[in-house]
């Protein structure tokens, strides 16, 4: 699902598209992403060009079991964990 540049700040209305594979919401105004936790299946997700700065909704991401691809570049957030840059200790 391609959304990104829409000016989207809310992405409530994702919920319950727990089907959906891959998401793409790069250049929008985005800072809640909590309601990702429960998309299960995604595989790559675009997050670039957001306003996301809530370390611990990006840990939460963790969680997400089959997400191969994941982009924060240019967002406030300051700290991502090893395992999500795939880095092990």
């Amino acid at each position: 699902l391609g959304l990104s540049y829409t000016q989207i700040q809310d992405i409530s209305f994702l919920q319950g598209l727990d089907q959906l594979q891959r998401l793409q919401l790069s250049g929008n105004q985005i800072q809640d992403i909590s309601i990702l936790q429960g998309l299960d299946r995604l595989q790559s997700l675009g997050l670039s060009e957001n306003q996301i700065q809530d370390q611990s909704q990006v840990l939460d991401l963790i969680n997400l079991s089959q997400l191969a691809e994941l982009n924060l570049y240019q967002n406030p957030v300051i700290f991502l964990p090893q395992e999500l840059l795939g880095v092990s200790s």
